[in-house]
């Protein structure tokens, strides 16, 4: 019987489909790594290593009142046996995977099944994407050597304050973000590269996002050797939006970065831009 012939399209269809999560959200990455820990373990495709499958029993006996269909070990690693009658085709091996008719070769459908398993064995995945609207960017370079760091980080903030007004007119409602700004911009004092993501909430779901780049420097100089002076090189880049949560994920990840609570949600946002 060819439902007794290993059908290897089985698991090149369920691969394709796993290389499709793999490239695809952020939920459907972290499932893709759950099932392909399965697949890598998995020996037989036709029943999943259940080593069981259903059937239709024969229409003389399907009015005894004990069901349409029966439950057979696989016949590609088992026996090919009956083993129960069963009222529904909606049945699952004793480890919670989801048993297939013998004559079923989907690839896509036994994906399906592995994808219900792993969310079940852990919800934590069963989450939404965080899903945004976001203005379109706005981004300041500064490149400019100095020796007056006070007059040059006012240049900036008021810079900073015309192109957060073109994302949100209130501009009183971004004093906060602004101090931050400051603070950041003002620290020449390290030759290592710093990036800070800031954030903040300006109505009910909607967030000021500014990543700022400081890779600016502070060189000791001097004049004849008797006046010595602070020499700065300037070296930042700020990009801006205004961000629209539109779903609870998204909400909740703006949120944290408010209240500075996950570096996580932090990375995975600066990843958009």
């Amino acid at each position: 019987m060819s439902y007794k012939i290993k059908k290897e399209s089985i698991r090149e269809e369920l691969v394709s489909q796993l290389a499709f999560y793999k490239h695809g959200t952020k939920k459907q990455q972290k499932i893709a790594g759950k099932i392909e820990e399965l697949v890598n373990t998995i020996h037989c495709f036709q029943c999943l290593d259940t080593r069981q499958s259903w059937y239709f029993r024969d229409i003389k006996h399907r009015l005894d009142g004990n069901g349409d269909y029966y439950t057979m070990s696989c016949a590609i690693c088992s026996t090919d046996d009956w083993l129960k009658n069963n009222l529904s085709n909606e049945i699952y091996g004793a480890s919670g995977i989801k048993l297939f008719s013998k004559e079923n070769y989907s690839g896509a459908e036994r994906f399906k099944a592995l994808e219900e398993y792993v969310i079940k064995v852990n919800p934590e995945l069963d989450t939404q994407d965080p899903v945004y609207k976001k203005t379109e960017k706005k981004v300041l370079i500064i490149k400019k050597n100095t020796r007056n760091l006070k007059a040059e980080i006012g240049n900036i903030i008021n810079k900073c304050q015309k192109m957060l007004r073109a994302h949100y007119g209130d501009i009183t409602a971004l004093a906060s973000l602004l101090s931050n700004i400051e603070v950041n911009i003002s620290n020449c004092e390290n030759d290592n590269e710093q990036e800070q993501i800031l954030c903040e909430e300006v109505e009910e779901n909607k967030f000021m996002y500014v990543k700022i780049k400081n890779n600016s420097t502070t060189k000791k100089k001097s004049i004849l050797g008797l006046c010595e002076y602070n020499k700065y090189k300037l070296d930042i880049n700020i990009i801006s939006h205004l961000l629209i949560s539109e779903n609870e994920a998204a909400n909740k990840l703006c949120k944290n970065i408010v209240n500075k609570q996950a570096s996580n949600d932090i990375a995975e946002l600066s990843e958009m831009f």
